[in-house]
């Protein structure tokens, strides 16, 4: 192996992009239909204020978890991370407000218009040889494959796995560190 295949940084398969991206979306929505079933947001009377609602919880998930874990759930579950091109620290909050800004904002767009929007925004990482997309180049940022379960330990049963994946992004919201550890004693 030469050098330069083992400094670079391998980049994510695009349908694991995408369909973390789906994913997101689709736990938007049934946040949002949660919250209109229990009368929360009753308020919520279009199809355009629904879509800006959605936009809006779209960027709390995706600002918090980018900036503090450099994935989302739907990114950790599918084996994804957002980082810096070097990998080196947290992304921090400018990074991840920038990130999400384009495609964010394509949200305002009219409904149908959406996924539209996010293809031609994702185009250019079939073509990029790093597989950054238009959102990825402004924010300076790389979509790299990450196990976290390989860097951290071997969970071993599927029970555990949830577990702590539940209790990482608990703690990476709230802040607790006693969350954001794997030291969650034997193996189920």
């Amino acid at each position: 192996m030469d050098e330069q295949e083992t400094s670079a940084p391998r980049r994510a398969a695009l349908w694991r992009r995408g369909l973390a991206r789906f994913i997101d979306y689709f736990a938007m929505l049934w946040a949002l239909f949660a919250l209109q079933v229990i009368g929360v947001t009753s308020w919520v009377d279009s199809t355009t204020t629904a879509f800006l609602t959605i936009a809006g919880l779209y960027a709390l998930l995706e600002i918090v978890y980018v900036a503090k874990r450099g994935q989302t759930p739907a990114k950790e579950l599918l084996k994804i991370r957002v980082v810096h091109p070097d990998q080196t620290g947290q992304l921090g909050w400018g990074v991840a407000v920038k990130r999400w800004a384009v495609p964010g904002l394509a949200m305002a767009l009219p409904w149908w218009s959406v996924p539209i929007a996010l293809v031609v925004l994702g185009l250019p990482a079939l073509f990029d040889p790093q597989g950054r997309t238009v959102y990825d180049r402004l924010a300076g940022t790389l979509v790299v494959p990450y196990d976290a379960t390989e860097v951290e330990g071997q969970i071993k049963s599927r029970k555990q796995l949830v577990r702590s994946v539940m209790d990482r992004n608990i703690g990476a919201i709230t802040g607790n560190p006693k969350l954001l550890s794997d030291d969650d004693g034997p193996n189920v």
